[in-house]
């Protein structure tokens, strides 16, 4: 909001569809006018290069925890000493890493902001009321968090190309909002279909002290 406000008041007018040139544009102008030195412009620019490596570093640490802990380790059953950890974590990220660097060379995107949007809204729509009721809801069951774990995101998807074109022109909203009610709606009804956990297991957790 910042740099849309300073960017309006020192004239930059940028088309439609190029706002991701404001950076560059206002740092710019500050050296034109005087404003500010050189330095100060090229933190302006390097700003959001930082802010963008930040949470690619973040969503891929995120991917090979995913892979090394919980899919290898903990729903296999394989045990990993600390090297192969440390090895199997790298291969996750370099791959990660490669297969992104790929996307964007084959495909590449007009704007960042939509493949950040989608991230958010696909990973909230996902994990949001699973962690929820995990957290917090003792009916909650495996059955019912994996439906609202898959559910969640697979509603995301279907949002995009099927939910969207057909009910936009009678209220637009965002796929998020049908990702995340449907991953809620899953959640409950799939765990109160399904056995509850016995209260042994839930009395550490929700027993009254």
């Amino acid at each position: 909001l910042i740099t849309m406000n300073c960017a309006h008041s020192l004239g930059i007018n940028l088309p439609p569809g190029k706002s991701d040139q404001a950076m560059p544009a206002l740092a710019r102008k500050l050296v034109e006018l005087d404003v500010a030195p050189a330095m100060l412009a090229g933190l302006l620019i390097a700003a959001p290069f930082a802010a963008v490596m930040s949470t690619v570093d973040s969503a891929l640490l995120v991917i090979s925890a995913s892979v090394v802990r919980d899919l290898i380790e903990k729903s296999f059953g394989v045990q990993l000493s600390d090297n192969g950890v440390r090895r199997l974590s790298y291969s996750v990220t370099a791959l990660a890493g490669a297969g992104v660097f790929a996307g964007a060379l084959m495909i590449e995107p007009s704007f960042l902001q939509p493949l950040v949007i989608h991230y958010v809204g696909g990973s909230a729509s996902a994990l949001f009321w699973p962690g929820l009721a995990t957290l917090f809801w003792r009916r909650a069951t495996a059955s019912g968090v994996t439906a609202g774990l898959a559910g969640g995101g697979v509603v995301y998807i279907a949002a995009i190309f099927v939910l969207k074109p057909l009910f936009d022109p009678i209220v637009p909203l965002h796929a998020f909002v049908y990702g995340f009610v449907g991953s809620a709606a899953l959640v409950a009804v799939v765990s109160l279909c399904t056995r509850g956990q016995d209260e042994e297991q839930l009395a550490p957790y929700f027993g009254r002290s």
